[in-house]
């Protein structure tokens, strides 16, 4: 009936998804992240305020898998228009949180346009799922420290940004370019992390020992590696880590580690073991998660 279609459109039966990603509000920046996630073969839930976006929304995904799939050949790893659910609802509130089956979630990025909201809805996900990754993106940076003492995973000022990088593409264009390469799964794998299981081969070598040995046996350079912070609060296991870029700036490297699971489709599975059966939603065809955090070389994009 045309009330059961309605209701459909609008998303109120819910979704019954698992290991998926929350992404809350419909903007430009949500916008630039759904494309990721799609091209990364995530399947996500989608939550906006205005109901007039709905139509909008889904017809962007339909036309960007079609389009993306259609010029790059990409069939495997990107998501398909099954993968993502769509709702109207105002994600402030926990019964319309409910519709998204939250608890179920590996992550979550809120970025409305109303820095007060997504600060609301930001305590509330840490509330209901305090193991959840939780991504914010607000405008005033102020917010930043409010939100990280809250237990927030990361916070992110677009504006800051993309100051950033107006302003290594007018002093240092080619650096720029590089940043733009390395932050888009667009033209192929780039920047990646990696868990280091005690039962891998580079499980306590030296940083320059496991770089050469992951570039020789994969091609892929090895950039950085993140430990373990000092912090009591075992919800935020996975924003307690410290990133140190390598080599080092004094001697004594330690062993290679990150703070958690992703997938490096280039990397032989004898290096970088897991266990268990992958996410769901991710590439069936690569290797099981494990390894180091590590980046390929993506070949030159054409522009």
């Amino acid at each position: 009936s045309l009330q059961v279609k309605e209701e459909e459109l609008l998303g109120v039966d819910g979704t019954q998804m698992k290991g998926h990603t929350l992404l809350l509000g419909w903007t430009p920046v949500s916008k630039a992240a759904l494309q990721e996630l799609l091209l990364q073969g995530r399947r996500v839930a989608i939550m906006t305020r205005r109901q007039e976006s709905l139509a909008e929304i889904r017809s962007f995904i339909t036309s960007f898998i079609r389009e993306t799939r259609h010029s790059t050949g990409r069939r495997l790893s990107m998501s398909r228009e099954s993968d993502v659910f769509v709702a109207f609802g105002d994600y402030s509130e926990r019964t319309s949180l409910a519709l998204l089956n939250i608890h179920e979630a590996r992550e979550a990025i809120v970025a409305s346009d109303d820095d007060a909201r997504n600060v609301m809805t930001a305590l509330i996900l840490k509330e209901l799922c305090p193991g959840l990754r939780i991504v914010v993106a607000v405008l005033r940076e102020q917010l930043k420290e409010t939100l990280q003492a809250a237990g927030v995973t990361w916070v992110i000022s677009p504006s800051e940004m993309g100051g950033r990088l107006v302003s290594a593409a007018a002093l240092q264009p080619e650096v720029a370019r590089a940043i733009d390469v390395f932050t888009t799964t667009a033209y192929g794998p780039a920047l990646e992390q990696f868990l280091v299981s005690e039962h891998s081969p580079l499980a306590g070598r030296p940083f320059d020992e496991a770089a050469r040995i992951i570039r020789a046996e994969t091609g892929a350079i090895l950039v950085g590696r993140a430990y373990p912070a000092t912090t009591k609060d075992t919800a935020r296991r996975d924003a307690a880590f410290t990133v140190t870029m390598d080599p080092p700036w004094r001697p004594g490297s330690t062993p290679v580690t990150t703070p958690s699971s992703s997938r490096l489709r280039s990397t032989p599975t004898s290096y970088f073991p897991g266990s268990g059966s992958p996410p769901e939603g991710s590439d069936p065809t690569g290797p099981p998660p494990g390894g180091a955090a590590s980046s390929r070389v993506p070949p030159r994009p054409t522009r």
